[in-house]
């Protein structure tokens, strides 16, 4: 089984009735990482289920000698198997870190670097003994 690039996975996608705006969507959940992670679980069912309606009309089984829907056949499955195999999830949004130039007295800057307001800070110019 050769992996397929994610143009060809799209594309066989398309051909089973999931678009790649469902995808997209489905990654960028409003609610979090795991309202995504439940949507993007919800699409490999759903391409399992299309998979399956359009085996009905592309088995070798039923199709005889057809090369032609043989090989898409071969191609839609490798497709499904692919995407309900991988591991896309979506991942939280890294936080902006944050730099503030804090004025210490004693003439000196220190350098505040964090994602928080509680963090404390490094003090670049003069220090005590």
């Amino acid at each position: 089984m050769r992996d397929m690039t994610q143009r060809e996975l799209l594309t066989g996608l398309v051909e089973l009735g999931i678009s790649q705006r469902q995808i997209v969507s489905a990654m960028q959940a409003p609610g979090g990482v795991v309202e995504a992670n439940e949507r993007l679980d919800a699409l490999k069912v759903e391409a399992r289920r299309a998979f399956k309606r359009k085996a009905l009309e592309l088995h070798p089984d039923r199709t005889g000698d057809d090369e032609v829907k043989a090989e898409m056949f071969k191609r839609l499955q490798l497709v499904v198997e692919q995407f309900c195999k991988s591991r896309m999830r979506s991942q939280p949004r890294p936080q902006p870190q944050v730099v503030v130039r804090v004025y210490t007295g004693f003439g000196g800057f220190g350098t505040q670097t964090s994602s928080s307001a509680a963090s404390s800070y490094t003090t670049g110019g003069w220090r005590p003994a």
